[in-house]
């Protein structure tokens, strides 16, 4: 070949290159542009399906998903003009010998507060002596709905939450200090009470909500054992406070909450860096290049998918929860492999939250079938042989340890009797109560 075929070839081959170069470009960007389609296509298939099962995919769906009620009949309104103004001690010395409301603690079931703790009690009885008949009001209303906005999100404002943990503390008080004066049936309305505050959050799509509705459930349960412990009530009364407590026992709270969760998470993938940001996710640089790649859309449908998990695995009987969990929870911790994801930022790890929901409703049978034995004592003049011997009469079927699927354990004692849970170990420890040192 001659130099002039060598320059004629070596120019068809440079003219040959362009074609190939803008061929691949094109190429690239149609596999890219096919990729983001795909996997929007992908999160919108997956928020399809929501919707088809008849649930809220957003937060603005959640809202709508949040049971309106009547303002004539709302618990929520009747608590909620009250709460925030519940009068705490303003100085630390009170309030050290404050329990309940304030620092002091509260004594084992069966021993008393000293003479100088409920001077303190009574007192604060007196302050909010306005407030406390409206909190009954409230907590007699079988509807509830906050006026909170879903479509806030993570961002979204719940005061009312910590105002209803005080107000059921200031119950506790109330409670305490009937019980302490002998009326044992005012005693025991008062502590039901708690539950029927506990009871209005039942509805509200958000874990928060459940923790706290069943931190005051455990404050009623440990009230409830302290006057079981310090008076004997009205076989009406004890019927009354089974029915009340038994009213949180069957709902579906937890898998309520992991709904609104699902809606919430969803639409923080929606959000900007700077909303991000304002709910402490600082990645701004990772999260646009998840955004320009496409795999944010990736992050978002596992999200879902995972949430869509805890669902079903919060939805089975509650013995069988905590083993669907681990699965769950190990494909939640492998999200670390990648940074930045949003799925592993926002997704909560509900295994504590589970055992939470567990030890409560453990305590809640447990109780309810203290005050049906209660209930047979008085009526018949001896303990019951085993807790068949309560049923139906004193409580419709024999309450059920939530960890093992099974009855809860009665024993007769030297001084009474004792009932309990084997708990998530599932390990017969013959009811001895936790100390801090186990």
């Amino acid at each position: 070949m001659n130099q002039h075929e060598a320059a004629h070839s070596a120019e068809a081959t440079r003219r040959m290159r362009w074609p190939l170069f803008v061929g691949l470009v094109i190429l690239l960007v149609a596999t890219f542009v096919v990729w983001r389609l795909h996997a929007r296509a992908q999160v919108h298939a997956e928020l399809e399906a929501i919707r088809a099962a008849g649930l809220p995919a957003t937060g603005a769906e959640l809202d709508d998903w949040y049971p309106q009620v009547d303002e004539s009949e709302n618990a929520a309104l009747v608590l909620g003009a009250v709460i925030h103004r519940i009068a705490v001690p303003p100085d630390d010395e009170t309030l050290q010998k404050l329990p309940w409301l304030g620092s002091a603690e509260v004594p084992e079931p069966g021993e008393s507060y000293d003479a100088e703790t409920l001077v303190v009690m009574r007192q604060s009885l007196k302050d909010n002596a306005t407030i406390l008949p409206e909190i009954h009001r409230g907590a007699a209303m079988v509807q509830s709905r906050y006026p909170i906005d879903l479509n806030d999100g993570f961002s979204l404002s719940a005061t009312h939450l910590s105002e209803l943990r005080k107000a059921s503390r200031l119950l506790a008080i109330e409670t305490e200090v009937h019980a302490t004066d002998g009326d044992a049936d005012i005693a025991v309305n008062s502590a039901g009470a708690i539950f029927g505050v506990a009871y209005s959050l039942k509805d509200e799509p958000l874990l928060m909500s459940q923790l706290v509705r069943w931190t005051i459930q455990d404050i009623g349960l440990k009230v409830v054992e302290r006057v079981l412990n310090e008076v004997t009530s009205s076989d009406e009364s004890l019927k009354q406070l089974i029915m009340l407590i038994d009213l949180n026992n069957h709902d579906n709270s937890l898998r309520r909450a992991i709904v609104g969760e699902r809606a919430m998470v969803s639409d923080a993938f929606d959000l900007s860096s700077s909303e991000l940001a304002n709910l402490g996710v600082d990645y701004s640089g990772l999260l646009m290049v998840h955004e320009l790649v496409g795999t944010l859309d990736v992050d978002h449908c596992i999200g879902l998918e995972l949430m869509g998990n805890y669902l079903d695995a919060v939805s089975l009987v509650p013995h069988l929860r905590l083993t669907a969990l681990d699965d769950v929870i190990r494909r939640v911790n492998e999200r670390r492999l990648f940074p930045g994801t949003l799925s592993y930022i926002l997704i909560p790890r509900l295994d504590r939250v589970v055992l939470s929901e567990m030890n409560t409703a453990t305590q809640r049978n447990i109780t309810v079938a203290a005050l049906a034995v209660q209930r047979f004592r008085l009526a018949e003049g001896r303990l019951p042989k085993s807790l068949d011997e309560i049923v139906p009469k004193y409580i419709d079927a024999v309450p059920i340890d939530p960890c093992t699927g099974r009855a809860v354990i009665y024993k007769k004692t030297d001084k009474g009797f004792i009932i309990y849970g084997m708990g998530p170990d599932q390990t017969d420890d013959g009811g001895v109560r936790p100390t801090d040192d186990q």
